[in-house]
């Protein structure tokens, strides 16, 4: 787990630090020559080789108002830039997600200086953050920034709480230097009622404070609020997995490294195998875990053998002292095979220090039964996670034995090149409002 977090900021520092392309844009206004004299080997303004035209143009960088598809925050971002965005659907209607809008800047073709501007939003599919959860995080990703300072032999010049119109922030300025000459990271941490947004500069230290630099930090606006959308079908895009004895399919969210890092581990052993998935909360660093069982007896299962087994390998793990009949089990019937559900609220152990809540669902047929299992913390109790992966799992014990389908998209999700570019189009604008010229 921490292999993953710091590889992440180390990520991102990479970013903003080695991909990045010559410009001034950022650079405070060249001081004028005041002197009365001049160089007499130095060429005049009318022998000068006159810079071309449409590299005049190229110099020119417009700056937009840019609105994150979050609705997490709008900012003056620059016209060309290269965005990327993983929407977590948890539950039907609602989407977390990890979003982030970079652009290496190229004010000025004859300039060797090199800029990176970055704004980076995640957001927590958990409810709504706290006073004292926003100040932790806050802290928590203040201190990955100040210690990856060191992989980059930086120095810690600034590390403040700020508030921006309302919002707790933290500001950093990291100093650093890379052939012979001094550079600067310059970081606003700010937290909304269930995001994190990281806004990064990175360039030569004497533009990290000119104009444009604090109007790029000072203009942004941030929003409270998660993303909401009715008209898009729950498991969009996610990815069928088969079972090795092809008992049973889930569909999970495709590979992310925010949310979901690792694919899922299907293991075997005998007539049972079983399935585990890992959701992590990139803002509450909270780990929930998915986990599908599947069991085959020699005779056909009964509602008494299955809540015995229930018990036996998947509550009494949990709980001490209690019995099977204390067990507060809905019976229900789930396509044509008999099915039950329960849910046990326990107190965080060492084994499991964030699980506090863990959901049960049986389906049987025949001599086969399946055990799906979420492990939740508290915070995400009320996600409706447990209702989203139990509602996509499909149950084909008549299936057993023959060969398995590869990994796919379901085909009702599967985008063409067409779709995809159609969705760019309209999801991602390349221009927003115009803003504010560069000084």
């Amino acid at each position: 787990m921490k292999i993953i977090k710091q590889l992440r900021l180390l990520g991102l520092l990479s970013v903003l630090c080695l991909s990045l392309i010559p410009t001034h844009s950022f650079a405070e206004e060249p001081r004028k020559n005041t002197g009365g004299n001049t160089n007499k080997n130095q060429k005049s303004d009318a022998n000068r080789t006159q810079m071309p035209e449409d590299l005049k143009k190229k110099q020119k960088l417009e700056w937009l108002l840019h609105k994150s598809i979050t609705k997490t925050f709008e900012a003056k971002f620059p016209q060309k830039y290269k965005y990327k965005i993983f929407p977590f659907q948890f539950n039907k209607d609602k989407f977390a997600s990890s979003a982030e809008i970079v652009s290496s800047l190229d004010g000025d073709t004859e300039s060797k200086r090199e800029k990176s501007v970055l704004i980076k939003v995640t957001q927590t599919f958990g409810s709504e953050l706290t006073y004292r959860e926003m100040k932790k995080i806050l802290e928590r990703t203040a201190n990955r920034y100040v210690l990856s300072a060191k992989s980059i032999n930086g120095v810690v010049l600034t590390n403040k709480d700020i508030k921006h119109n309302g919002f707790f922030g933290k500001d950093i300025y990291i100093s650093y230097k890379t052939k012979n000459e001094k550079y600067g990271l310059r970081i606003h941490l700010y937290m909304t009622n269930f995001s994190k947004v990281e806004q990064v500069l990175s360039g030569p230290s004497h533009t990290m404070y000119s104009y444009r630099s604090d109007d790029f930090f000072d203009t942004i606006i941030l929003y409270d609020g998660i993303m909401t959308k009715k008209d898009i079908p729950l498991g969009y895009g996610w990815i069928d997995y088969t079972s090795k004895q092809n008992i049973f399919t889930v569909t999970l969210p495709p590979k992310n490294k925010d949310y979901t890092p690792i694919p899922p581990k299907f293991t075997t052993k005998g007539k049972t195998e079983a399935m585990t998935f890992m959701v992590f909360d990139p803002v509450t660093e909270q780990n929930l875990r998915y986990n599908v069982y599947s069991y085959r007896s020699d005779k056909k299962y009964s509602y008494s053998d299955v809540k015995t087994l229930v018990f036996a390998r998947h509550v009494s793990k949990f709980v001490q002292n209690v019995s099977s009949e204390s067990l507060n089990v809905k019976n229900m019937t789930i396509n044509d095979a008999d099915a039950m559900k329960t849910k046990l609220v326990i107190t965080p152990s060492e084994r499991y220090p964030n699980i506090s809540t863990i959901y049960l669902e049986a389906q049987y047929k025949g001599n086969t039964l399946i055990v799906q299992e979420l492990l939740s913390s508290a915070k995400h109790a009320k996600s409706e996670l447990d209702k989203t992966f139990f509602s996509m799992l499909k149950f084909h014990p008549e299936k057993y034995g023959t060969k398995p389908p590869a990994p796919k998209m379901p085909p009702a999700t599967r985008k063409t090149k067409e779709d995809i570019k159609k969705q760019e189009m309209e999801e991602i604008p390349q221009q927003g409002i115009s803003s504010a010229s560069t000084p």
